[in-house]
């Protein structure tokens, strides 16, 4: 039974790098529609516009932490293999 190759060190680092930046990137996605529910339920009354917020900033946070590190996975080794294939001269 063979096991899997180990990734670079460089490569493994830039993995690291850009799946801590899509998870970051959902927080915010996620923040920004929790906060302007909020404020629409404490401060106007009017939740329509902060539910629709809500609603379609989680649903795209959800989507990112999901199908995100797939892929960022598939484009930074995508990068990597053309970079090592083709150094610049």
């Amino acid at each position: 039974m063979e096991s899997e190759p180990v990734d670079p060190p460089e490569l493994q680092k830039e993995l690291a790098y850009n799946h801590r930046a899509i998870f970051r990137i959902s927080a915010v996605c996620s923040g920004t529609g929790v906060g302007r529910y909020l404020y629409d339920l404490f401060y106007s009354g009017n939740t329509e516009f902060g539910s629709e917020a809500l609603a379609m900033s989680l649903t795209v946070a959800l989507l990112l932490v999901l199908a995100g590190p797939f892929f960022v996975e598939l484009t930074v080794r995508e990068a990597y293999n053309n970079k090592n294939k083709h150094p610049p001269k």
